[in-house]
């Protein structure tokens, strides 16, 4: 993939998925660290499209960090140059400029990402994660229509073109939350509900994600392994 083609956030959402993969002594990118990276991104519009779906940002980051930490550890410091991308992730970036392209959008972005994500759902402990939040293709087709409206994504920053994303913190995420409310039911068979509900429970005092995001500086993006297989 050509750099140039990718947005801002797209970019640092690489970024941060090397950052996060060195930091726990890993020396492969896998697509838990780059959903990581995609749901730590303040004011991004994969948090956005997680309330939109009326799941919550802290939870989902929760199971991640759990798959994260089953992940196995090389011993001593980790060497940034050879930190690769799994074959999973290089297919999500392939997918990922076939979305923009379907899309009609210039360049790729964090929803596209996303998008090649669902689409790959590799390894099965990933799509097995996917199907226990309920995240389906169509629904967030359908939510992504809703916060984009008719805007393509024609420059390298569109997120500040966004019309919803301007009220994202402030309408969107309440609106996403009394709709999940309305929607939850006794029979909820989510196994993450509780940690959902608790997720929830700590925004309204004050104590939630926010706090809780990791920030990393600036890194290399990763470099991909020439005929590796994924790890």
């Amino acid at each position: 993939m050509d750099p140039s083609t990718l947005t801002t956030m797209s970019r640092q959402a690489l970024t941060d998925a090397q950052a996060e993969a060195r930091r726990r002594s890993h020396n492969e990118v896998e697509t838990w660290h780059l959903l990581h990276a995609l749901l730590a991104q303040d004011k991004g519009i994969v948090p956005a499209l997680v309330e939109k779906l009326g799941l919550t940002v802290g939870a989902m980051q929760l199971a991640v960090e759990r798959e994260l930490d089953r992940l196995p550890k090389v011993s001593g410091s980790v060497d940034t140059s050879k930190v690769y991308v799994t074959q999973a992730v290089n297919e999500v970036f392939t997918r990922a400029e076939a979305e923009a392209k379907k899309l009609k959008d210039e360049y790729v972005s964090v929803e596209h990402l996303f998008l090649g994500l669902l689409d790959v759902a590799k390894p099965e402990t990933f799509a097995k994660y996917l199907k226990s939040f309920g995240m389906l293709r169509s629904k967030v087709l359908e939510a992504l229509k809703e916060l984009r409206g008719n805007q393509r994504v024609t420059s390298d920053n569109p997120e500040v073109t966004y019309a919803a994303l301007e009220k994202y913190g402030i309408d969107l995420v309440g609106q996403a939350k009394n709709r999940a409310r309305r929607r939850d039911s006794p029979d909820n068979s989510n196994p993450f509900t509780k940690d959902e509900e608790q997720s929830g429970a700590d925004r309204r005092t004050g104590s939630g994600q926010n706090g809780d995001r990791r920030r990393f500086g600036p890194a290399d993006c990763p470099r991909r392994r020439t005929g590796g297989a994924e790890g």
